[in-house]
């Protein structure tokens, strides 16, 4: 880890306690911001090959963004589907290529709610992430569930 990459952890890592410091439940407002803060821990860790960090990182934020959601959709389940994003790609620098197809087809499942009433540009983000579970999948010999996909 680099001297500006450590001096971010500890800066990311700091605010996460801000956030818990009063002992009390925190609001979905600060809750969404610890999610957003270990996203970006865990790409810290992942860009210093620490994979495992990083995907502890990213499944605390997950489960984060999962618990506030419901709250307001539109503003959450974005945030949620690039956590599952960045985890998929985790899992494939980890060569665990299921567990990648499954983060990267949770955020399909989000994509593909989005685009009803989106624009052009989650469409595009939709399609990409469409063609990439595809390829994932016909990469480990499952072609029936890669060409469903396409079809």
């Amino acid at each position: 880890v680099t001297g500006r990459s450590k001096e971010s952890e500890i800066a990311w890592k700091e605010a996460i306690s801000v956030f818990h410091g009063s002992g009390d439940s925190i609001s979905p407002v600060f809750e969404d911001l610890e999610a957003r803060t270990l996203v970006n821990i865990g790409g810290l860790y992942a860009r210093s090959g620490r994979l495992s960090e990083a995907e502890s990182s990213l499944l605390k934020a997950i489960a984060l963004f999962h618990k506030i959601r419901t709250i307001s959709p539109n503003t959450f389940e974005p945030r949620l589907a690039i956590a599952y994003k960045n985890l998929g790609t985790i899992y494939l620098q980890s060569n665990k290529t299921d567990k990648a197809i499954e983060q990267f087809s949770e955020q399909l499942a989000i994509l593909k709610k989005q685009i009803v009433n989106e624009t052009d540009e989650s469409k595009d983000e939709y399609l990409e992430a469409l063609a990439y579970v595809s390829q994932l999948k016909a990469s480990v010999g499952n072609l029936k569930d890669a060409d469903e996909h396409l079809c």
